[in-house]
């Protein structure tokens, strides 16, 4: 409450004609009244024509009443709008009425225990609404109960706890034949899966909820879901994919009046374009959530929209406004900041010392982070860290420490079944390997990363790890697969329309045909990485293709067309 540290009437009166008023951006239990303010101020406008019409105002309060704003980024914008109570049949007497009112009241008051961050004292009122339930029948409250309590116990980091009551709201509202709820359960389950690093289930429940939520007509459930949904996509880099939701999440909450929701979607596009070197539109849309953020007082999104920019900085090597944004966003979280952000505000930092090689500050960094993340319990998170600093240590030629590290990411990747940082170990786990001299560890790690490359891509890194894989079989004297490997290479390249990826394998390619006596077909390659190099304007790579080119004609006796190739050289 506003002066609660003042007992007495005078000095409140005191404070208050003063001017002394609560910063209200400063108190976390207050900071929502903003939300509310900002809707005032579009009641207000000066111009009529600009002032919010009456359908909007009234969803819009709906969303400061109904909502749970989370403290994480990526769980923050689902609601669970809570169903009335139905009398069940055969429960028509006032004792019983009472009871179902009564369910309704404790599971509000417990999402009021959460919004300050009371969440012992919400999980006894979810627990206590949902006893009430279950003895009157009343399998909508019970519904909602189980939500809320998967929802709390997910902030709680209690993942299995949280599956377990999910589940059996699903099954629950799936006997009823109600898909709002089945929409709703199946996006909090998605929520639960992706901080698990689970990604493939994340995916699967997420886009089931979409399409639930979609057909009961509940637009901000499907925006929220497909929010989340972008977020999986992006860290399975299917950037286009991801793209693709936010901007239908968008225009989803713009219609509907989330500010919250938009906000929270424009921070993903954030995540999207800088992952494709889009760093003016990343700029831009983390700008426009930030202001979002702190118009309506959510200061852990105000917070991680400025760490998005920081990173998008740091990607344009432009260092100082970087660690300036990086340190602005701790500075602005709330007081109570949860571990997760504390986590991720200090690996982002890492990620930046690194790149200026401050490598001693950068390991400080990373062991902050690993701190925080247990604390917080996300062993998901642990992974991308343990990755960075088995980076780094790979950097230093402190091989024995990579490892190490590695390879607990590994564990924890196969663990929850997460393809990508798997497929990270193995490609690092790699590059430890090859300055030691481990041949058969290191053709072990890519064999087992172009397996996984092969199911989830990005076909990038695919082309680039068989492209690897043939040059290490070519020096194995395992030619077969190394010829596998390089053309199944080539084709990607091709797919693509990546001509200097594909000129690079065609080189190869030839000379491994030179080294097997195969010179007609080492003459095609050879003419073929030429003309590719020549598209991407490679002077170097095309001098060297021409070179080899002569030589595989002069080892059929071709001379002519060896003179041909060489005036053609000279011109």
């Amino acid at each position: 409450m506003p002066f609660e540290e003042l007992n007495i009437q005078a000095a409140i009166i005191n404070h208050t004609v003063t001017g002394k008023l609560p910063a209200i951006r400063e108190d976390a239990d207050l900071s929502h009244v903003l939300m509310l303010c900002s809707l005032i101020s579009e009641c207000w406008h000066l111009a009529p024509g600009k002032r919010i019409d009456v359908s909007a105002f009234q969803r819009k309060i709906g969303l400061l009443v109904s909502t749970l704003m989370q403290n994480d980024r990526i769980g923050a914008g689902l609601s669970t709008f809570l169903k009335p109570s139905v009398t069940p049949s055969g429960a028509e007497s006032g004792y019983g009425g009472q009871k179902e009112r009564s369910a309704l009241l404790l599971l509000q008051l417990g999402q009021t225990c959460s919004l300050q961050g009371d969440i012992g004292s919400a999980m006894s009122y979810y627990q206590s609404a949902m006893d009430i339930a279950t003895r009157t029948g009343d399998e909508f409250a019970k519904g909602n109960a189980l939500v809320l309590l998967g929802r709390g116990y997910s902030l709680e980091c209690k993942y299995a706890e949280a599956e377990q009551v999910l589940m059996e709201a699903r099954d629950l509202y799936s006997r009823r034949g109600d898909e709002d709820g089945i929409g709703v359960a199946l996006a909090e389950l998605g929520s639960i899966y992706s901080k698990q690093a689970r990604y493939s289930l994340a995916e699967k429940a997420l886009s089931d909820a979409h399409q639930m939520l979609s057909r009961s007509g509940n637009d901000l459930g499907a925006a929220a879901a497909l929010a989340h949904l972008a977020y999986i996509h992006i860290f399975n880099s299917k950037y286009v994919e991801a793209e693709k939701v936010c901007i239908i999440a968008h225009g989803l909450g713009s219609r509907n009046g989330d500010d919250l929701g938009c906000a929270n979607v424009l921070s993903h596009l954030g995540d999207v374009y800088r992952a494709q070197s889009k760093y003016c539109e990343a700029e831009k849309v983390l700008l426009e959530a930030h202001e979002i953020y702190s118009r309506i007082g959510n200061r852990n999104g105000a917070a991680g929209a400025l760490r998005g920019l920081g990173n998008t900085y740091q990607m344009q090597s432009r260092f100082q406004e970087a660690e300036k944004a990086l340190n602005d966003a701790y500075e602005a979280y709330p007081s109570d900041i949860n571990s997760l952000n504390v986590g991720s505000h200090f690996h982002s930092l890492g990620v930046l010392y690194q790149d200026q090689a401050r490598q001693n500050e950068a390991e400080v960094c990373y062991r902050q982070a690993l701190a925080a993340y247990d604390r917080a319990g996300s062993v998901g998170m642990r992974a991308r860290t343990l990755l960075a600093l088995g980076t780094l240590y790979t950097d230093q030629a402190r091989y024995s420490y990579a490892e190490e590290v590695t390879a607990e990411a590994l564990a924890i990747g196969i663990s929850l079944d997460a393809d990508r940082p798997r497929c990270i170990a193995h490609l690092l786990l790699a590059d430890i390997f090859a300055p030691q001299s481990k041949r058969t560890e290191q053709l072990e790690s890519l064999i087992q990363v172009e397996g996984l490359l092969a199911r989830v891509g990005p076909p990038e890194i695919h082309a680039a790890t068989l492209a690897r894989l043939g040059c290490m079989h070519e020096e194995e004297g395992t030619y077969v697969e190394a010829e596998e490997s390089y053309r199944h290479a080539q084709l990607i390249f091709l797919s693509m329309k990546d001509a200097g990826g594909e000129a690079h394998v065609l080189f190869r390619l030839g000379s491994l045909y030179v080294r097997q006596y195969r010179h007609a077909e080492a003459e095609v390659c050879f003419a073929q990485a030429r003309v590719a190099y020549a598209m991407v304007a490679d002077e170097d790579g095309e001098a060297k293709a021409l070179d080899s080119l002569m030589r595989a004609y002069a080892f059929q006796g071709k001379f002519d067309d060896m003179k041909v190739a060489w005036m053609e050289g000279c011109e």
